[in-house]
């Protein structure tokens, strides 16, 4: 991938996040143009989404509030106790809370 397409796919992301090294995923030595939350929030949006559409052919789809906020809590827990320093998250953690909204939020 050439250098150009790797500094265009960073200054797009980098309106929707932080791109901070220490948060992010490395592939080969290449930092991904997003945090690992935000790559697991898209990977979970897209795996959630997928599933819906499918599911909704053979069935009629119904939107469980209770079930959307229950998922995404763990990522505002986890968001907010890491901002106001009572500790710091780790990736493993980032991706599930992250893999879980995504999900949710394709159900949303």
């Amino acid at each position: 991938m050439s250098n150009d397409l790797i500094d265009l796919l960073f200054f797009l992301n980098s309106f929707f996040c932080h791109q901070n090294p220490s948060r992010s995923l490395f592939i080969a030595g290449l930092q991904l143009p997003l945090c690992s939350r935000c790559t697991a929030l898209n990977l979970g949006f897209t795996v959630g989404y997928t599933w819906i559409f499918y599911s909704v052919k053979r069935r009629r789809f119904y939107y469980n509030f209770n079930l959307i906020l229950a998922l995404i809590s763990p990522l505002a827990i986890d968001g907010l106790t890491q901002f106001l320093g009572f500790r710091e998250s780790t990736n493993d953690i980032r991706i599930l809370t992250g893999a879980l909204a995504g999900a949710a939020l394709a159900n949303a």
